[in-house]
């Protein structure tokens, strides 16, 4: 089965187009970036969906500061980059962990292990 998250949303309209698309997750970037939201803003987003898709705080690099951010948006996971031994603690905290694959093996194998019939 594949799924489908759509990132870097910023508006209403966004989170709107984003569910009639049938995304089944939404990713509210909270690290510097320009579509870069508050974890208020994130909360306010997130709340348009009606808990109907997954919601995910992303961050350049996981560390504790990053989850109270999560957490304070009212978000249910985090996706980020960062030492595995940190994903537990999101585990912990009532957080699913999406770890972020850069282009090379890591993706590779990871991209085969969804893929059907491989």
């Amino acid at each position: 089965m594949t799924r489908i998250k759509i990132c870097g949303l910023t508006a209403p309209a966004h989170v709107e187009a984003a569910g009639e698309a049938g995304a089944d997750a939404l990713g509210f970037v909270l690290a510097p970036s320009p579509r870069q939201v508050s974890a208020a803003q994130a909360h306010e987003l997130a709340g348009l969906t009606a808990g109907f898709v997954h919601t995910l705080a992303v961050f350049r690099d996981l560390d504790f500061a990053a989850v109270a951010q999560a957490r304070a948006a009212g978000l249910r996971g985090i996706q980020a980059e960062g030492p595995a031994a940190r994903f537990g603690a999101l585990i912990g905290a009532g957080l699913v962990p999406l770890p972020v694959f850069r282009d090379g093996p890591d993706l590779a194998r990871a991209l085969a292990a969804c893929t059907p019939g491989q």
